[in-house]
């Protein structure tokens, strides 16, 4: 489950980037490995198109941006913060 924090701040708009450090993601309901210590950085403004034959993989990346899912481990921060603590 994902947790909205009471004391999350409101991003209103991406000025340095995005980060994940090595995120793994499990599905919850079997615990099949989605990702599996993925690191990337996005600069604010940069476009990236995310490829790959493993759709499923592709969208697990995708559904944690907007906390649809947190990682299993791993850390994603916007702007050098933490995910968990905006909104």
């Amino acid at each position: 489950d994902v947790v909205t924090y009471p004391e999350a701040d409101f991003v209103p708009g991406i000025t340095r980037g995005i980060e994940f450090s090595d995120v793994t993601l499990r599905d919850p309901s079997e615990g099949t490995v989605l990702l599996d210590r993925v690191s990337l950085k996005i600069r604010a403004g940069q476009k990236v198109g995310i490829v790959g034959a493993d759709e499923i993989s592709k969208l697990a990346l995708i559904t944690l941006l907007p906390r649809w899912a947190d990682p299993t481990a791993g850390e994603i921060k916007i702007d050098g913060r933490s995910l968990k603590w905006l909104t």
